[in-house]
């Protein structure tokens, strides 16, 4: 049977030229290079002219943390660089959607504690080697000088982060794949970090103090050549801010918002520059402080122990920690007898039910309102009911793959002959569903059986485990079409006669259609009738059973009348109520097996 492809009608938008971009921030690096310290003269020289003693006041500044202002002029210079060949450039980046308001203190907050988290253990660990020695500086100073740190590692975050996750990344994406991105993007932010804040300040300091050339920034230039002549002292540095830029790129990327990024950044330089006020590397550190592989040196994150640090944070925050933790759990829950899988989902299942205080309520609430002629009691015996059921669906999507070469063995399906027939009929199948038992073994089931599926499902949130689950369902016979924009392939798929399948009885937003469940009006997609109204096809409705043994009972029913009059509105409608009702049915009869914690009635109709 013919399953819908992607379409391929549409015409590629040409990419953005990547050397455009390479060309302009080599050319905007160099010239801030120049320029740094003739832009630092002109400021000591507007201090001096205000008062003589402001020149001594930044001359003590240029050792101080509000060096890092002036240092960064580089990344200045970028942004108007970039600002200016606008235009040329071509670069369209969605400035509301990064800095979006909504929750973004409260974001930037989190993460800037977790970046300093993640310094301070860091800095605990070489601390404890014996690799940084107390000031002695008294306490009043030390919280002057953190709070110094703290105004001066703001501009830095947000300016760093505009530039090399707001145009930079916005930049790479519009050119190369999301992974290419997210890493090229690492290595152009590691590589101008890789000289330390000494290497730049030194011909600033020439030129502002001692009076040398203005020019003096060339001599930058030939600074940074001659680092790069022993790669090998580079490679640690290079290593740690490779993973720093990395897991700011994943950071921007998942949240779609800077506002992360900003608040772990920050929190990064924040962290290195305070407990610089209070502590002061060790140039002789004892025999057994360790190796500085391992350790790293005075910049923190160039060694071993940093990198760990930054590729679980990574890790963590692209999915691939969780992953990781799924394929480990997937091969554990497979290897264990069915009844135990069953035993131990409901145990879960349970204890979820206890722990979840925010999903419980809203069980509740929907209890009550679907059943009020039932006693608390009963209702809170249904929702706990409700978890358990949904403690084993969820143990089963671990043992797909098991699931699939024993499904036989484990279920007893009711209700094919509708299928056979509506297939007969070779006007394709709109298979409904709801979230009752284990939907997803419906579909495990027809590819089974010899009856190649395609379901309208919404991709999870973790790539690589979505990428996993896909695989599975592939080899059981199962496609997937994403919920966005997939209206031409299902109409292709059901009219070569496939099936495709909709998991249709979740809160349907303001598109929804509302109507009666349980008395009261819900939002309920119109997507099922709407595709068997155009192509003719069979809307069936059909529901897993979670048996008391563990096994399963798939029940199909017979199709739902199809409507064609010339009221497409009212026959979508009354189609799309026919559904409801079936499920309403099944529900009332078992409802420990539907998914109750979940916000069907959020809005009614009529009221907001």
């Amino acid at each position: 049977m013919p399953v819908a492809t992607p379409s391929e009608t549409s015409t590629p938008q040409p990419r953005p030229a990547l050397w455009r971009l390479a060309a302009l921030a080599a050319g905007a690096l160099v010239a801030a290079t120049v320029l740094s310290p003739f832009i630092f003269r002109i400021i000591r020289a507007a201090a001096a002219s205000v008062h003589a003693g402001r020149a001594a006041l930044i001359d003590d500044v240029i050792e101080a943390p509000f060096c890092d202002v002036f240092t960064r002029t580089a990344v200045v210079c970028l942004v108007l660089a970039v600002v200016a060949g606008w235009r040329w450039l071509r670069v369209r980046i969605e400035w509301r959607r990064m800095f979006r308001l909504k929750r973004a203190p409260l974001r930037a907050a989190v993460w800037l504690v977790l970046g300093v988290l993640s310094i301070c253990l860091l800095f605990a660990a070489q601390v404890h080697a014996g690799l940084w020695l107390w000031r002695g500086r008294a306490a009043g100073d030390i919280a002057r000088r953190v709070l110094v740190s703290f105004f001066n590692a703001v501009p830095v975050g947000v300016i760093e982060e505009l530039v090399f996750r707001g145009i930079i990344l916005g930049y790479l994406l519009q050119c190369l794949s999301k992974h290419r991105a997210l890493l090229l993007s690492a290595v152009i932010f590691a590589v101008p970090h890789l000289f330390s804040i000494e290497h730049f300040l030194r011909p600033i300091k020439d030129v502002a103090v001692d009076g040398t050339s203005w020019h003096a920034g060339w001599t930058q230039l030939g600074l940074y050549l001659s680092l790069l002549r022993d790669p090998l002292a580079l490679a640690p540095g290079l290593i740690g801010l490779f993973f720093a830029g990395w897991l700011l790129a994943e950071l921007a990327v998942r949240t779609k918002s800077l506002w992360a990024s900003i608040g772990m950044h920050t929190g990064w330089v924040f962290a290195i520059k305070a407990l610089g006020q209070a502590w002061r590397w060790n140039k002789a550190p004892a025999a057994n402080a360790g190796p500085a592989w391992f350790y790293g040196e005075k910049y923190i994150a160039t060694g071993v122990l940093g990198w760990i640090l930054l590729a679980v944070l990574v890790c963590l925050v692209n999915g691939m920690l969780a992953y990781a933790v799924f394929r480990v759990l997937s091969a554990l829950v497979s290897s264990l007898p069915r009844a135990a899988v069953v035993r131990l989902g409901r145990l879960l299942g349970r204890a979820g039910y206890y722990v979840d205080v925010r999903h419980r309520p809203v069980a509740l609430a929907n209890i009550a309102l679907a059943f009020p002629e039932r006693t608390e009691a009963e209702r809170r015996e249904i929702a706990r009911r409700s978890f358990e059921t949904l403690g084993v669906t969820c143990l089963e999507v671990l043992t797909f793959r098991t699931i699939a070469d024993d499904f036989l063995s484990i279920a007893k399906p009711e209700g094919l002959e509708h299928i056979a027939a509506a297939h007969a009929q070779g006007r394709g199948i709109v298979f409904f569903t709801g979230h009752y038992a284990s939907w997803e073994l419906l579909a495990v089931g027809c590819g089974v059986l010899h009856y190649p599926f395609t379901a309208v499902a919404r991709p999870f949130q973790n790539e690589w485990i979505y990428a996993h689950i896909q695989k599975v369902r592939r080899s059981a016979g199962i496609e997937i079409l994403d919920k966005k924009g997939i209206s031409s392939d299902v109409l292709a798929c059901l009219r070569a006669n496939g099936m495709v399948g909709f998991v249709g009885d979740q809160y349907a937003g303001s598109g929804g259609l509302f109507v009666d469940f349980f008395g009261v009006p819900a939002s309920t997609s119109p997507a099922m009738a709407t595709f068997a109204r155009k192509t003719g096809a069979a809307l069936i409705p059909a529901f897993d059973h979670l048996m008391p043994d563990g096994t399963h009972h798939p029940v199909i029913h017979p199709p739902v009348t199809l409507r064609r009059t010339d009221d497409a509105a009212a026959d979508v409608r009354a189609m799309t109520q026919d559904l409801m009702a079936v499920l309403e049915r099944e529900i009332r009869e078992q409802p420990w097996q539907w998914l109750w914690a979940h916000r069907k009635w959020r809005r009614r109709k009529g009221s907001e």
